[in-house]
């Protein structure tokens, strides 16, 4: 049974990401925006004007320019960001379908296998006549020492004492957690190392180094790209900080709320990895039918579209739920109000052609999670298979010879 909950938690918003960093100005420098994904992703490259006397500027006529193959701030990442937006002209529909119908049935299939066997073995050990080729374990597990808890002195000289303070403070949180919240801090990590990746260009202090064109090539989900991996990696991928903090935030009030009900953290994965997936699906085939001609075709990134099928999963089994947010602190929503105003906004966001969210991926999670939580008999339908057709260990016989 589900109770009344009240989550402080922000509602996550799948964003177009931000433009890149870039070196400050100089005087006299000018802006060539490169346009990568069609997105508002601007490389800047610098032409520096040829010195004139100020006295005699003339206004009428641009300031003369470096040719750009001359630039001497003309990066080689701008040339091959330069390379990557003039090949996106590749509108493809069946590689992506195929694509997240394979993650979909991949996850679903995998982690439903992970889930039967878990089960298997406990039944195993928990049968009488498997109850000897257990004894060994049981008696070491009794007997054994226990394991020995981390030591608060870092282990090595060279390791600084907060950075290992930091770890057995988040090695214990771990210990401690139940699975659902487990699940949510992996997913968090994940995000987290996407997210560490986007930063390396700002921790450089320097030009925009090749990291950044290997980002936006391969974590940012394009229309145009002819690549369908993306779907799945845009789905982890953030830019900013706010952007991350946003859906890192409701990602940890949602998840394991929705896990409990599904019963078990291979289920809620495998229902995050699809709604991230169908959710950058329906970006992509909304953007080619219908956005990409009212709009100039945009990338994405975010885990929103899957927050979305979690935060309305949540909304269709516990309609009353009270939510907070984190911008209107003190004002509480029903769940399901809330997602019905998001819902439409995001209607409306698609039919005006809106380029700051990617509102067409949250509708997509919003769907799935909708479509799921009533009609989600396919984990305990995979569930009855393995173990009807799986190989079962309680069922296996093993050799022997009488003697």
């Amino acid at each position: 049974m589900l109770a009344r909950a009240s989550c402080a938690r922000a509602v996550a918003l799948r964003s177009v990401p931000l433009r890149p960093w870039a070196p400050p100005l100089q005087l006299a420098t000018f802006l060539r925006p490169i346009v990568v994904s069609s997105g508002p992703f601007v490389c800047h490259s610098y032409r520096h004007a040829a010195s004139q006397p100020l006295g005699k500027i003339d206004l009428s006529q641009p300031p003369p320019q470096t040719p750009a193959a001359h630039s001497p701030l003309l990066t080689p990442e701008a040339d091959v960001l330069a390379e990557e937006s003039d090949s996106y002209n590749t509108p493809r529909f069946f590689r992506p379908i195929l694509f997240s119908a394979c993650v979909v049935g991949i996850s679903f299939g995998a982690l439903s296998y992970y889930e039967a066997d878990k089960r298997w073995k406990a039944e195993t050990e928990s049968d009488p006549k498997w109850s000897f080729f257990g004894l060994r374990k049981l008696v070491t597990r009794m007997t054994g020492p226990a394991p020995a808890a981390p030591s608060s002195s870092p282990p090595y000289p060279w390791i600084p004492a907060h950075l290992w303070e930091l770890k057995v403070m988040l090695q214990k949180r771990w210990d401690e957690a139940p699975s659902e919240k487990r699940l949510a801090y992996g997913i968090v990590t994940a995000n987290l190392v996407v997210f560490l990746l986007w930063r390396i260009p700002l921790m450089t202090l320097a030009r925009p180094p090749a990291m950044t064109a290997f980002m936006m090539r391969h974590f940012t989900h394009h229309s145009l790209s002819g690549r369908s991996y993306t779907l799945l990696t845009s789905a982890f991928s953030h830019m900013t900080v706010l952007h991350f903090a946003f859906n890192m935030n409701a990602l940890l009030g949602f998840v394991p709320f929705l896990e409990v009900p599904f019963g078990s953290w291979e289920h809620m994965l495998a229902f995050y990895l699809s709604a991230g997936v169908l959710a950058s699906l329906t970006s992509h085939i909304v953007s080619l039918l219908w956005l990409n001609r009212v709009r100039k075709p945009l990338s994405s990134l975010g885990a929103s579209g899957a927050l979305y099928a979690t935060i309305v999963g949540c909304a269709a089994l516990v309609p009353d739920m009270g939510v907070n947010l984190v911008f209107l602190p003190g004002v509480e929503f029903t769940i399901f109000n809330l997602v019905s105003a998001m819902v439409v906004i995001d209607m409306i966001g698609i039919a005006r052609g809106w380029a700051m969210l990617d509102h067409a991926a949250h509708l997509g999670g919003a769907a799935f999670g909708y479509l799921y939580v009533h009609n989600g008999g396919v984990w305990n339908q995979l569930q009855d298979a393995w173990d009807e057709h799986g190989m079962s260990l309680k069922d296996f016989q093993i050799p022997y010879l009488t003697r």
